[in-house]
């Protein structure tokens, strides 16, 4: 995406700004499409109170297959925006896991990426 941009209505997050692994590129825009290959990696920068100035980082990694089947092998963390340094894992907090793959739950077909629709 080339800038900070209103994310899908359902999402929490405002205004996101998403990176992708370069081997998502042929999937980005379909319907569907099959899990993705360990070490995926999706970035969000986003600004949670939409006044355009990031105020944090998610990311999500894709793990070995059976890592975490019931969360699509993924794991999900928050960083600060100007150090990277992690604020919440989902391999650590309970509350962070559950928030996030409640919501990314609904996107199994995009392998538990809500975002791959968005344009540019």
């Amino acid at each position: 995406m080339k800038g900070l941009r209103i994310g899908l209505p359902s999402s929490p997050h405002q205004l996101v700004q998403i990176f992708y692994s370069a081997n998502m590129e042929p999937v980005l825009g379909t319907d569907a499409f099959e899990p993705l290959p360990p070490g995926t990696v999706a970035v969000k920068p986003q600004s949670r109170d939409g006044d355009e100035e990031v105020d944090q980082v998610m990311i999500m990694i894709k793990q070995p297959p059976g890592t975490d089947p019931d969360r699509g092998d993924w794991i999900w963390e928050q960083r600060k925006p100007t150090t990277l340094a992690l604020v919440s894992s989902s391999e650590t907090s309970t509350s962070f896991r559950s928030f996030c793959s409640g919501c990314h739950s609904a996107y199994a077909s995009t392998d538990w990426l809500a975002g791959t629709s968005l344009a540019d």
